[in-house]
């Protein structure tokens, strides 16, 4: 049994996982310009906290990339789309649009011209999105259900390592050799990604050929149009809602990651209440915790090729709930170091497990003509509890008090664990290599 399970390991070395932790790295690259290396460069130079503050606007694209996702599937860009393909062609576009925003970047003067700046961030935010949805839909396109899972964790693992680049090693960079210097750096960096997707084969697109053709020999502008239209905006749904249960799996989506999104928000304020000191919290959530995370992703990529995506969402469903019981052991422990990390280690690596499968399971969902579409939007539904249900985490903290608080967190996360095993007793389509 152990050999096989660490059998199944092998699949974290398979070229195309390989490939999806390298694209991973360009995807988490351009995050941090737009957020903590920004902020930090613009408070060096003196920009003031009100124009701080509504630089944070410029993450808008990442949250409505959904809107544009239909382009992606079906709309072809001139030489690009024809030379290296749909998924391909979009992902170049939006790397050289990101090279081109970082360079923009380099020759901008914040203290003279800040506008400049804003309309650089924006455009990398943009682009930035663009090419997020472009590799989603690459990976759903050319793994298949058993590497889904390892897909997931490596791209995350890219991703984190990504950010870490533009993150810290670029703040670090930057105080030695100037922020000209350093987004010129990022640009040469970035650049590299497009030598990354050159190097991976184009994926077989089960596309709308036949209606292409039909609406190329079509001689009736209005009846192209709304053609392109249809099979754009209305096709996507239309094939996702064809699907068995439907609707339950939409609430599923919703309600799987309530339980941890929950414990998520509320975890530093517990931090603060216990009286852990900010070197202790940085070292055990942010850093120690981190890792765990990525641990937990990869665990959660070999149960999914190991098992079936089902039963690794259901057992997934099961560890990030019961895991909140830790907290209830640190709450009534105190300030205990040990317990502190034995909290963080239980809950992350638990949270990647249950986040890998998850990911997992909506690549699955995905049909391969929509998907650049299809992932956009179920994406955006799974992050709503850490948006919109976290944001009564506090209130309930306030009226019930911890303990009660971390009960009541288990006890939501019972829905999400009767769906799970609903979905694993059914039967799926095993999309092919």
């Amino acid at each position: 049994m152990i050999q096989q399970w660490f059998k199944d390991t092998k699949v974290y070395l398979e070229p195309r996982i390989i490939a999806i932790g390298f694209l991973g790295f360009f995807s988490g690259l351009p995050l941090p310009i737009t957020t903590s290396t920004l902020t930090f460069w613009l408070s060096k130079v003196g920009v003031n906290y009100t124009s701080l503050g509504l630089f944070a606007l410029a993450g808008i694209p990442y949250t409505l990339k959904f809107l544009w996702a239909p382009l992606l599937d079906n709309m072809r860009i001139p030489l690009l789309t024809s030379f290296f393909g749909q998924r391909r062609g979009w992902m170049i576009f939006a790397q050289i649009g990101l090279i081109i925003s970082f360079f923009g970047l380099a020759f901008s003067d914040p203290q003279t011209h800040l506008e400049h700046v804003a309309i650089w961030i924006f455009l990398v935010s943009t682009f930035s999105a663009t090419q997020d949805i472009a590799i989603d839909a690459y990976r759903v396109e050319t793994l298949n259900d058993r590497q889904y899972g390892a897909g997931a964790a490596i791209g995350v693992l890219g991703y984190r390592i990504g950010m870490l680049a533009s993150g810290a090693g670029a703040i670090v960079f930057a105080s030695y050799y100037g922020w000209q210097t350093c987004f010129t750096l990022v640009a040469i960096v970035m650049s590299l990604g497009v030598i990354a997707v050159l190097s991976q084969p184009e994926p077989f697109r089960l596309t709308g050929s036949e209606n292409e053709q039909q609406s190329l020999l079509s001689h009736d502008q209005a009846a192209r149009v709304s053609r392109w239209i249809t099979d754009t905006i209305a096709s996507p749904f239309k094939n996702f809602m064809s699907k068995p249960y439907w609707l339950l799996v939409i609430i599923f989506i919703l309600i799987y990651k309530v339980s941890d999104a929950m414990i998520g928000h509320m975890a530093t304020p517990l931090y603060n209440y216990l009286q852990f000191t900010p070197g202790e919290i940085a070292a055990a959530a942010k850093v120690f915790g981190l890792w765990a995370t990525i641990a937990g992703g990869f665990i959660g990529g070999i149960i999914t090729t190991r098992l079936t995506i089902g039963k690794a969402l259901f057992i997934g469903a099961i560890l990030q709930t019961v895991s909140n019981a830790a907290y209830l052991i640190l709450l009534a422990n105190g300030h205990q170091l040990t317990i502190l990390y034995s909290t963080i280690l239980i809950e992350n690596l638990c949270s990647g497990i249950s986040t890998a499968a998850l990911i997992a399971y909506l690549c699955h969902l995905c049909s391969v003509q929509f998907a650049a579409t299809q992932f956009a939007l179920m994406s955006a539904l799974a992050a709503i509890p850490r948006t919109v249900f976290a944001a009564s985490s506090g209130y309930l903290v306030d009226k019930l008090g911890w303990t009660q608080f971390f009960i009541a967190t288990i006890i939501l996360g019972i829905p999400a664990i009767g769906l799970a095993w609903f979905f694993a007793n059914k039967s799926v389509q095993h999309h092919e290599a």
